[in-house]
């Protein structure tokens, strides 16, 4: 005789028996479901929102059955003023509830079966609100001991997935088992830590998950610095266990890459408790190692907005002075100089009065690049040069290492080639001082393009290859592309066309992956180059109009005027004088009003 048994959490002890996990619904089941409970018609009118209906259930079917009932019993609703309703997080179990029928009560149920830490870590799970963590930052929200605390929480993590409020999501490019809520799990432990857990102790709770990614964080720059410049060291750390700090130190990027959504989550938390000194530590520590390196976009901007809204409401100007150097470099990688440069003179007029030297330095250096991507090089200069003095004053080697950098590259720019070398000895200098490899890394590819100005094209080649193979070392895949792409300019210079296209293939893929719309151009200006090299007149019009059409939109003439310029050639190519010699008259222009070096060579 056969029975079937069914259970909330996974029944372990059936000798013989055969299991069947049931797992959520998917978009097209989901919305069968809720099409059969609320009426066909309906649903099927606004597929859209029946999605969003679905996604905000979490294809769990117990709420589908609740939000179909709701739409069935309530005529006058739409499906969209449903999922409307269920977006609000603060609402949501409230909506789902029908009758007899509601999610809060049954994941009462399974919640009041756990043993004590069980739901301490399930509430503390939901105050945190990341997509997925790692068991010891269940150790770190559970305090538990260094020594043993990641076991513990390994064995507490295994009773919850038991429990089925808790899943495996995958392993993470760091080697960590990764584990997450179910979205309305997830709501529910918020709640429940809302209700049991008194403010300092929830607040206590933040501190030690963001701590301890403040000590793994602390850990990878000692061992590989990023070279860019620490506007304020962490205090709020929590050690974590050997094993987890070895996974960090073996891939820094891979981890990165893998807490990103947590850290940013657990950033907004503490923000929106108004615990503003610990966000606004957290956003600007992780700015000046993390979030730099590969563009992540997305993390860095809700870590900085959210914090700055903090320390806002708490009237904390050095917070938001350090926030507005992050949010004015975040502006900067997005190809936002308008923006950037607003932020960055906010921040330097706040340092300069708050006495914040190293955080007036950083203001200004990032004042000074802002300048030189606009083509304004003198002021860049001017700006650059204010900064260098200051980072001198500090003993600053990561800011003097960023900042001769720029400078280098403005005086570059200029033709001032004598004074772009002092300054990039000077970087490369403080960069191999501070021990960082990628900012070494950076000021080699800057010489290596000083080398090329100058005609010396065999060591432009050399350096930029040395450049490349120490960036794809530290895993920073975009600057691996710009180091690539230098390497490739100087190929051409040496007539070596194959070897210049080896390096430019597949260098659009990773700028476009990057959202970096400045490589992006840059990139179809040298493909442009490199087909017209290779008499694929066709190709190079397409590459080099493309890059046209970029410059254009970044509002950044000079570079644009560096394109025109190649263009031309093309147009002399195709017999077209009348079309080269207007192109080259605009371009030189160009070059005349912004004071470049291109000025005096034409």
């Amino acid at each position: 005789m056969r029975c079937a048994i069914t259970s909330r959490a996974r029944l372990a002890g059936l000798d013989g028996a055969s299991r069947t996990g049931l797992d959520v619904l998917d978009d097209e089941l989901g919305i069968e479901l809720l099409a059969r409970i609320a009426g066909d018609g309906d649903v099927r009118r606004d597929p859209e929102a029946a999605r969003r209906i679905v996604a905000l259930c979490g294809g769990l079917p117990l709420a589908l059955r609740i939000a179909g009932a709701r739409l069935a019993t309530r005529r006058h609703w739409t499906p969209r003023m449903l999922a409307d309703r269920l977006a609000d997080e603060r609402r949501r179990l409230d909506e789902l509830t029908v009758g007899d029928l509601e999610v809060r009560t049954g994941l009462g149920l399974s919640y009041d079966a756990l043993d004590a830490l069980g739901r301490t870590a399930l509430r503390r799970l939901g105050l945190l609100g990341a997509p997925d963590v790692a068991a010891w930052t269940v150790a770190a929200l559970l305090d538990l001991p260094q020594t043993q605390g990641t076991e513990d929480a390994e064995d507490v993590v295994e009773r919850l997935i038991d429990a089925q409020l808790l899943h495996f999501t995958g392993i993470d490019r760091a080697g960590q088992p990764r584990f997450g809520l179910h979205d309305l799990v997830r709501v529910y432990a918020a709640e429940r830590a809302e209700a049991e857990e008194p403010r300092a102790e929830r607040a206590a709770t933040l501190g030690r998950a963001l701590g301890g990614w403040l000590w793994l964080t602390a850990r990878a720059t000692a061992a590989g610095p990023s070279g860019e410049v620490v506007l304020q060291n962490p205090r709020t750390l929590w050690p974590v266990g050997d094993r987890a700090a070895g996974q960090v130190l073996a891939d820094p990027t891979g981890w990165f890459e893998a807490e990103a959504g947590a850290i940013a989550a657990a950033v907004e938390r503490a923000a929106a408790m108004d615990l503003h000194a610990l966000a606004r530590e957290a956003a600007v520590t992780l700015c000046s190692s993390a979030y730099i390196v590969n563009n992540r976009f997305d993390s860095w901007s809700r870590t900085h907005e959210a914090a700055l809204a903090a320390v806002r409401r708490a009237e904390d100007r050095t917070g938001e002075a350090l926030l507005l150097i992050g949010l004015g470099q975040l502006r900067y990688e997005q190809d936002n100089f308008t923006e950037s440069m607003t932020h960055y003179q906010q921040a330097v007029g706040l340092c300069a009065e708050l006495g914040d030297a190293r955080g007036h330095a950083a203001a200004l250096a990032g004042l000074g690049s802002t300048y030189r991507e606009q083509g304004r090089l003198q002021d860049a200069a001017r700006e650059l040069t204010r900064a260098i003095d200051d980072f001198r004053r500090l003993d600053d080697a990561a800011g003097l290492g960023l900042a001769c950098r720029f400078a280098g590259s403005v005086h570059l720019e200029l033709g001032e080639y004598a004074t772009a070398r002092v300054l990039l000895d000077e970087s490369l200098a403080a960069y191999r001082r501070l021990g960082s490899r990628r900012g070494e890394a950076l000021a080699l590819r800057t010489y290596g393009l000083l080398h090329r100005a100058l005609g010396e094209y065999e060591a432009a080649e050399e350096l930029s290859g040395r450049s490349l193979a120490i960036l794809q070392e530290f895993g920073d895949r975009l600057m691996s592309a710009y180091a690539a792409q230098a390497r490739a300019k100087a190929r051409l210079r040496l007539g070596r066309t194959r070897e210049a296209a080896a390096d430019l293939a597949g260098l659009l893929d990773v700028c476009r992956t990057y959202d970096d719309r400045w490589g992006e151009a840059l990139v179809r200006r040298t493909l442009g180059e490199c087909a017209l090299a290779e008499g694929q007149l066709t190709d190079a019009e397409t590459h080099l109009t493309a890059s046209v059409t970029l410059w254009e939109t970044l509002r950044l003439p000079l570079p644009r005027a560096r394109t025109l310029r190649t263009l031309a050639e093309l147009r002399d190519r195709l017999g077209d004088e009348r079309g080269a010699a207007a192109l080259r008259a605009e371009a030189g222009e160009v070059f005349t009003a912004y004071e470049a070096h291109e000025a005096r060579e034409s």
